[in-house]
């Protein structure tokens, strides 16, 4: 049982030194505050408004990494030629998960749309962990679903 312990011990203090965590922190913070101001950005403008200028805006990023990083415009044609049926579908589905999460976002509090949000993550880990063949799978949905009665608990309560 000492050993055990000391192991559980010997984890979370090379966790806590590794970089990484802070990484994942501060990426929790912004988060957080860009919930804060979508609610904020969410009073005075509605998501029919919102949401076409956050992908505009996305748009021009992703042209930017694009070009620096690939093979910039000529890329985009040949994603489109290749898969341009799939990326239509991914683009409705987005289109529509960020016009419910603003709508939602502008009429309850943040702190219980969010929850609801990250149930994208149960789906993400059965459908990429199947496509991806991940070890240990049945203990990640699980893992998950716990995560995810959690937010139902503080939503209900």
């Amino acid at each position: 049982m000492e050993s055990e312990n000391h192991g559980t011990k010997k984890i979370f203090t090379k966790t806590l030194k590794s970089n990484y965590v802070y990484y994942i922190f501060l990426a929790l913070i912004l988060y957080g505050f860009c919930s804060i101001f979508d609610k904020l950005i969410l009073r005075t403008v509605s998501p029919l408004t919102y949401i076409p200028i956050v992908h505009f805006f996305i748009a021009i990023n992703f042209i930017i990494l694009i070009c620096i990083f690939h093979n910039g415009f000529e890329g985009i044609k040949h994603g489109i030629k290749n898969a341009g049926g799939w990326i239509f579908l991914v683009a409705i589905l987005v289109t529509g998960y960020r016009l419910s999460y603003a709508q939602a976002v502008s009429m309850t509090y943040v702190s219980l749309v969010i929850p609801i949000k990250r149930m994208s993550a149960f789906f993400a880990t059965a459908v990429g962990g199947r496509v991806f063949h991940e070890k240990n799978l049945t203990q990640r949905i699980l893992a998950c679903v716990i995560m995810l009665i959690g937010a139902f608990l503080v939503i209900l309560g």
